[in-house]
């Protein structure tokens, strides 16, 4: 088993080279392994009930009480980035009507 400061050094280099758009994917994780498990299935992984779970996330969204706007907007993209790369891309037009529809009259 790696010490720490491998293991430390590992998950660093892992959160310089990842692209900003998966950083979410591995924020939480404390070990490296860890790490590299959620990037591993978020390439391979796109199984009918993995793309089912994001398409209900996707269409069910809401803004959050207190949540900011930019928040509420990066947890969709998110979502659609993860649908995108299971090859289920919506148009720029449908997520800005997904986007608006979850929005409170506020």
């Amino acid at each position: 088993m790696p010490s720490e400061g491998k293991n430390g050094e590992a998950l660093t280099l892992m959160f310089l080279i990842v692209e900003d758009k998966f950083l979410d994917d591995i924020g939480d994780t404390v070990r490296a392994r860890d790490a590299w498990e959620a990037l591993r299935e978020m390439h391979t992984k796109f199984g009918l009930l993995h793309i089912l779970r994001l398409l209900k996330d996707f269409f069910n969204v809401t803004i959050k009480p207190n949540e900011s706007m930019k928040s509420y907007l990066g947890r969709l993209m998110n979502i659609h980035r993860k649908l995108s790369s299971g090859g289920y891309a919506f148009s720029d037009r449908e997520v800005a009507l997904i986007m608006l529809i979850a929005l409170p009259k506020s």
